[in-house]
């Protein structure tokens, strides 16, 4: 499943495969539930919503913005790979497969979702901006 974010054709495109399929828009929450890997631009709440949802990622970041440093924590994480803009279908292949046959990624992914969900139990975040006001 590709989800173009409305900023696509899919005719555009052109010949998909027959389990490639193409949608303006999708819920990803939905998705990543079915899903055994994502693969992602890396924007922050992708990487939270994969985290959360358990699922090793795949990135191909911008070269601006947020993604870069949200790419580079997710590998530094182990939580995914981040791969390069100039992969070729092979490469892609082989960096999905490498997510798909590694048990320490889902491993990793696994144990950051449940650190997520100490912080959201703790309400750790509104604790850390509460200490720092007056």
């Amino acid at each position: 499943m590709v989800g173009l974010g409305g900023r696509f054709d899919a005719q555009a495109l052109g010949e998909m495969p027959s389990n490639v399929h193409l949608f303006s828009w999708a819920p990803q929450m939905e998705v990543l539930e079915h899903a055994d890997v994502a693969i992602l631009h890396a924007g922050v709440n992708s990487v939270n919503e994969s985290v959360v949802a358990s699922v090793p990622m795949l990135l191909y970041p911008f070269d601006y913005g947020d993604t870069t440093g949200a790419a580079a924590r997710v590998d530094f994480r182990g939580l995914g790979i981040v791969g390069d803009r100039r992969d070729t279908p092979v490469a892609i292949e082989r960096r999905i497969e490498q997510l798909l046959t590694t048990d320490d990624f889902r491993r990793s992914v696994s144990e950051m979702r449940d650190q997520f969900l100490v912080y959201e139990r703790e309400n750790r975040a509104v604790g850390e901006i509460e200490a720092l006001l007056p």
